[in-house]
């Protein structure tokens, strides 16, 4: 059985979590999450709850997210327009996460899910979906949803990281950095509106703690985009950056896919950079470097 978090809305633990609301026969699950065993422990989860019509509703397209749902069964599955592509196709889910066309099932990669289908695409102006409230916080991907339940219990998905898992993985993942900055902005003006805030990795917390979790998210995000600017102080290349920012964190876990996420990582921050006119870049020896202008 799930815990209960308020009213209709429970939990079913796990790296990511999964939020289950309930409202008459209708179970809304919003991230089932990752695992072999993982459909069935939902699956007896809902029947618990009493329900039999199962609605997904998914954060984002990353496979430890998404990897769950065909195992359900699912009457709907529910993502963003900008993010449905890469939910549908996982030739497309790796290149856009990793920078990388490597096959999905490439044996350095640590989430191997397969396509989901994607029945309803939510657009920019659609603010809920059945009795689900949507908000729109991009950056972590392109097109990141949290979804609140109209308990006060809000999922925030990966545009909000635990503590212990900033501190494991040294940087977060985000594609666009500086867009998950301002997303966090936004998160942090609503989020006196809920009373628990569930990360897609990490503890839950009480709404009145979720602010002291944000700040710690923007100050890593803070960070890597300082030491990137270090780094770009000479001309330099993203071998050489990502080295940089990687030595700042000689604890964290730098297996392959996540020096990979990294480098994405990395990558989002010379967009950033550009967007603003802030980098000129040169070419030499066969090398395209980037450098801050003065």
């Amino acid at each position: 059985m799930p815990s209960r978090l308020a009213g209709d809305t429970y939990v079913e633990r796990g790296s990511p979590s999964t939020v289950i609301y309930v409202q008459g026969q209708t179970a809304f699950l919003i991230d089932p999450g990752q695992g072999e065993d993982r459909p069935e422990r939902l699956r007896k989860a809902i029947r618990a709850l009493g329900a039999d019509h199962v609605v997904v509703l998914l954060t984002h397209y990353h496979s430890d997210h998404v990897d769950a749902v065909e195992g359900l069964s699912p009457v709907e599955v529910v993502a963003s327009e900008r993010d449905a592509p890469m939910v549908r196709d996982p030739e497309l889910r790796v290149l856009s996460t990793f920078n990388y066309p490597l096959p999905p099932t490439d044996p350095s990669l640590m989430y191997r899910a397969g396509p989901v289908r994607v029945t309803h695409e939510l657009h920019d102006e659609e603010q809920h979906y059945g009795p689900i409230e949507v908000l729109r916080l991009p950056g972590h991907t392109e097109g990141h949803l949290a979804y609140a339940t109209p308990d006060g219990v809000l999922h925030a998905g990966d545009s909000l990281f635990g503590d212990r898992v900033l501190q494991k993985y040294g940087v977060p993942y985000h594609k666009y950095p500086c867009d998950s900055m301002e997303s966090l902005g936004r998160l942090s003006s609503a989020i006196s509106r809920y009373d628990h805030v569930v990360p897609g990795h990490g503890p839950i917390v009480r709404g009145h703690e979720a602010g002291a979790l944000i700040d710690l998210n923007l100050s890593a995000l803070r960070s890597l985009v300082e030491r990137v600017e270090e780094a770009l102080r000479s001309p330099s290349d993203v071998r050489e950056i990502v080295q940089y920012v990687a030595r700042a964190h000689p604890d964290a876990s730098w297996t392959p896919d996540n020096l990979m996420l990294l480098e994405a990582s990395v990558k989002g921050v010379i967009r950033c950079l550009r967007a603003k006119g802030e980098l000129a870049e040169e070419v030499s020896d066969g090398v395209l470097r980037w450098r801050l202008r003065a």
